[in-house]
């Protein structure tokens, strides 16, 4: 028998799809007989989405109690001990478990770490009197002040964790030649026509494969998901709507989360009614000024999105020229003033307007790398060095103003786009970077 994680769907209010996890113990003949397990297995937050499935929690937990039960051999968790624990976040950091076949990366066991000990907290403490083990024995509570003076209550495990992070980097191919894509999307159109708008979905409007598979028709039951806007029989407008995960399945398997329901107000928090913007505050643990600032990045980005899209109208740009501008960015070839980034104006075949500038940072055209961020970074160090030097209030003013306006806002909102598309992990990793660099 092994400990498996079990995961049911069910429809709640007007289409919304969720999904809840449960642990249950696979027999070698497929039954299941479940536990009570997944009461311990919580997030700190008190507040929060009806939707919110446990994320990789579960997972982490139940490879601990496959390992306690399974390889280590006890028949209850009250006969847990100090030790155990410690061997399995040992041989976890390493990528030692009987079923390990590949190393971790650090924050992924910091993660498995956190996620083992909100479970072990809860069991322990309801437990109390009947088991050796307290929560004392695995870490101690620190309370320190962040940058934002927000006291802050951080568990300190009482002994180390080693992580063996060696070749644990992925390399992953994302370019392909214009004529390469256009043999397979001839080859696509031809023979697999079921897949030809997701396809174009995802090679023409940018949509992530959850994102496509979660585009619905103009007539579909559950409401239109693509809306074609037309006068004098020209369409003139194509809106799509991801705001929410639909059951597009009729066993309820979820078709992909859209990143988009993240995005929870969609730049529509001073619409809230009071209480309503309480509740957010309270859910997303962020201060009225964090969720602002936060909303700001995210108008922020969708304008400059918005600028780019109308550069490219204004430059009379044909669709079929759309995949070679793509793909001139894909290559490096859109050429900027610096090295770190690139140009839409490049892109485009034109010159820059700017003559009399050095700098691309801040460029209305600007198309920033995960090299730009070490530019920023760099200038961040050198004008936070010049604003301690300097004793005019108004050069002072100046420093501080590019700080605050340019520089903070384009990392936020990189690192914002690196989680995105990358995930928490490779986040983790250039936050690391950033506090190395950081003077």
């Amino acid at each position: 028998m092994r400990f498996v994680v079990y995961k049911h769907s069910l429809i709640l209010g007007d289409n919304n799809i969720v999904t809840k996890q449960l642990i249950a113990l696979k027999h070698d003949d497929g039954t299941l007989q479940f536990t009570d397990f997944h009461r311990y297995v919580k997030s700190a937050t008190k507040i929060k989405s009806i939707s919110d499935d446990g994320n990789k929690r579960f997972s982490y937990v139940v490879k601990f109690l496959n390992f306690i039960y399974g390889t280590v051999g006890v028949n209850n968790l009250d006969q847990l001990t100090l030790e155990m624990v410690k061997e399995f976040f040992m041989l976890y950091g390493l990528g030692k478990l009987p079923e390990d076949r590949k190393k971790r990366k650090k924050s992924t066991v910091e993660k498995c770490v956190n996620a083992v000990l909100d479970f072990l907290t809860l069991y322990l403490n309801e437990r109390k009197g009947k088991v050796k083990l307290k929560p004392k024995d695995l870490y101690s509570i620190n309370t320190f002040t962040n940058r934002r003076g927000r006291v802050i209550k951080r568990k300190e495990l009482n002994f180390e964790v080693f992580v063996d992070g060696g070749n644990t980097q992925k390399s992953i191919f994302r370019d392909m030649p214009n004529s390469a894509f256009e043999m397979l999307f001839a080859h696509i159109a031809q023979y697999h026509k079921d897949l030809l708008m997701v396809v174009a979905l995802g090679a023409f409007v940018g949509l992530r494969p959850s994102e496509a598979c979660n585009v619905r028709r103009e007539d579909s039951p559950l409401g239109a998901g693509i809306l074609f806007h037309q006068s004098d029989n020209q369409v003139f407008k194509i809106e799509i709507d991801l705001r929410k995960e639909m059951p597009l399945r009729s066993d309820l398997k979820p078709t992909g989360r859209t990143m988009l329901l993240t995005i929870v107000t969609r730049g529509k928090y001073k619409e809230l009614s009071p209480s309503q913007q309480t509740q957010m505050i309270k859910s997303l643990d962020l201060t009225p000024v964090e969720i602002e600032k936060t909303l700001e990045l995210s108008i922020r980005a969708d304008l400059r999105s918005q600028q780019a899209l109308k550069t490219l109208v204004e430059n009379n740009v044909e669709p079929e020229q759309l995949l070679t501008i793509c793909h001139r960015i894909g290559n490096g070839e859109a050429f900027s003033k610096q090295g770190e980034s690139m140009c839409l104006l490049s892109a485009l075949g034109k010159l820059c307007p700017y003559d009399d500038r050095q700098h691309c940072v801040g460029c209305q055209y600007e198309l920033q790398t995960k090299s730009t961020l070490l530019l920023l970074i760099g200038e961040f160090n050198r004008l936070n060095k010049q604003y301690s030097k300097l004793t005019n209030n108004l050069e002072r003013g100046k420093v501080r103003a590019i700080l605050e306006k340019q520089i903070k806002p384009c990392l936020t909102e990189m690192l914002e786009a690196l989680s995105e598309q990358y995930g928490e992990a490779v986040l983790s990793d250039y936050e690391d970077i950033i506090k190395e660099l950081v003077s």
